[in-house]
């Protein structure tokens, strides 16, 4: 009997402990994204379509990473609504377009910033005025399969 009851302690030990860890994981991440906040301004793109974003993807300007996505949803007009987290040492002029790219023909999709010329430049929580969504490459085979049969 003493046996079983040293055994269910350790297990229960085990779970306390596991339990533990994973709490100082979540905090640890949240710590970081905060941190990293502190660093990057939230900019938010509007677009028809989002089809294969996802969070984490690259946010680039010129070629050049600057940023990631953070969130995609859907907002109350049905529209994909994008934050992405760009570098506040980069400054984006307000006229700029954010278009999602594909990475190759199948290659993973990205957010692409166009950058505009005016003087003046987005801000923490501003949302870019000019966007264009992702392609469905499969509307875009049709349309191809559709050219060549005319």
């Amino acid at each position: 009997m003493q046996m079983k009851r040293h055994d269910l302690f350790r297990a229960v030990l085990g779970m306390v402990a596991i339990f533990i860890l994973a709490v100082v994981i979540v905090n640890l991440n949240r710590m970081k994204l905060r941190k990293d906040h502190d660093n990057y301004n939230e900019l938010i793109a509007m677009v028809d379509t989002a089809e294969g974003l996802f969070e984490g993807d690259k946010v680039l300007l010129s070629g050049v990473q600057i940023g990631k996505v953070i969130e995609i949803k859907l907002n109350k007009n049905y529209q994909a609504e994008i934050h992405l987290l760009v570098r506040k040492d980069i400054q984006i002029p307000e006229d700029s377009t954010a278009i999602i790219l594909t990475d190759g023909i199948l290659g993973d999709k990205y957010v692409s910033i166009l950058a505009g010329g005016s003087e003046d430049y987005l801000e923490d929580g501003d949302e870019f005025e000019y966007t264009k969504g992702s392609a469905d490459i499969n509307m875009l085979a049709g349309q191809v399969i559709q050219g060549i049969k005319k």
